[in-house]
């Protein structure tokens, strides 16, 4: 499905309704700019499909997809232009750089401003604003429609779209061999980074090396078997560790299951 040509027809669609000049066709009007929004913000999450997350893909509220989208990449709604050059030195920049093009975003500003006011105009007054004898103000939504048209019509007409280029590390997973890619800060910096192989949902830890290096650092432990006779240990992963689960011991036979401790500690003076 091509969100973003879905998103023009109901950008279009709304720019009929406004242009009737008919304020009962307003309502209408601010349904298609709705629509619009979020057909949008679905097309640039799916230009994050490799590192958006599965589980969320039933979320279809444009400021929750946005939350997750910045937290993945923090510049994704923000408006960048785009340059190319060739490096007299490698690792500085070109001195002569030509200009591709620019990019227009609709921004998380954009959605928290207008999209739930948007929304306003769609349902019946409420109770208070009925007996305080207030009414739809037809002029200030007739406004604040051609303002979101506006916004959208120039996201729309970008010459450059979904643009996510970005600094990745690589590796094959542990446990299954699935190869993964993480996006990781442009910038060094000390703060590690999570990910999850999608195919087998093994966990890792990546610490930074200096210079857009990262050690990878699976998330597992190494256990001992339970039975005070017997050496064997297995690696678990952090997934694999919750109430109820067990193993085998390969060495002795026995049953290992991972259940809440209790630890008692005798008190010198029992409490009233």
């Amino acid at each position: 499905m091509n969100f973003r040509n879905l998103a023009r027809k109901h950008l279009q669609a709304a720019k009929k309704q406004i242009d009737l000049h008919d304020d009962s066709n307003l309502r209408y009007a601010a349904l298609e700019l709705r629509m619009a929004m979020e057909a949008i913000v679905y097309d640039r999450a799916l230009s994050f499909k490799d590192e958006f997350p599965e589980k969320e893909y039933d979320t279809w509220q444009p400021k929750k997809i946005m939350t997750i989208l910045i937290e993945i990449e923090p510049t994704t709604d923000k408006d960048s232009s785009l340059s190319v050059g060739i490096e007299e030195l490698s690792g500085k920049p070109s001195q002569k750089m030509k200009h591709i093009g620019s990019e227009k975003v609709l921004s998380m500003k954009n959605l928290k401003d207008h999209y739930d006011r948007l929304g306003n105009y769609l349902h019946m007054i409420n109770l208070r604003s009925f007996h305080r004898n207030k009414s739809t103000n037809f002029e200030r939504m007739r406004g604040r429609c051609f303002e979101i048209f506006s916004i959208l019509d120039s996201v729309l007409a970008s010459p450059l779209f979904n643009c996510t280029l970005g600094t990745f590390s690589h590796i094959d997973c542990f446990e299954c061999d699935n190869p993964i890619r993480k996006r990781v800060p442009s910038m060094d910096n000390d703060l590690g980074v999570e990910v999850e192989c999608k195919n087998c949902k093994a966990s890792y830890n990546l610490e930074p090396q200096g210079n857009g290096n990262y050690l990878w650092h699976a998330n597992r432990q190494k256990i001992l078997c339970g039975n005070e006779s017997c050496k064997q240990s297995i690696n678990i992963w952090e997934r694999e560790v919750g109430l109820g689960k067990f193993w085998f011991c390969k060495s002795c036979g026995g049953k290992n299951t991972i259940t809440y401790g209790l630890v008692f500690e005798p008190s010198a003076k029992i409490p009233e």
